[in-house]
């Protein structure tokens, strides 16, 4: 995914805590409260997509720690968002029709050959 996933933090200790935007959109929130780090996906309440013990208790202990945390925060969060587009995609192919015979897209091998050869790749005989 190219967008960039940018924290905003909303507490600076007892709990530390981020929300995590794409552009305008929330897409996380990340929490360090009595030494348990948490990432809920897309907010606060949402599906909790990483949890971790730092050694920090409502802060994280030093810059190393923070930013280490916070990257794999970001990781995962690009990891849930990558899994959501796919399954969009995955929905939108479902119900696609071949160009060619309006069939179902997927059942549609004959028609697949045929685009690959109308685009000059040819399928293989082995």
């Amino acid at each position: 995914m190219k967008n960039k996933i940018k924290l905003k933090q909303t507490c600076i200790a007892y709990p530390e805590q981020y929300e995590a935007f794409v552009g305008e959109k929330q897409v996380g929130y990340l929490r360090l409260r009595h030494g348990y780090f948490r990432v809920d996906f897309p907010d606060c309440g949402g599906k909790t997509i990483y949890k971790a013990h730092p050694k920090g208790e409502g802060m994280f202990k030093d810059n190393d720690e923070r930013k280490y945390y916070l990257k794999m925060a970001k990781k995962v969060i690009l990891k849930e968002l990558n899994k959501k587009e796919q399954k969009n995609f995955d929905k939108e192919m479902k119900d696609m029709k071949c160009q060619f015979c309006q069939t179902h897209l997927k059942e549609c091998k004959e028609c697949r050959i045929k685009f690959l050869e109308s685009i000059g790749i040819f399928p293989n005989d082995n």
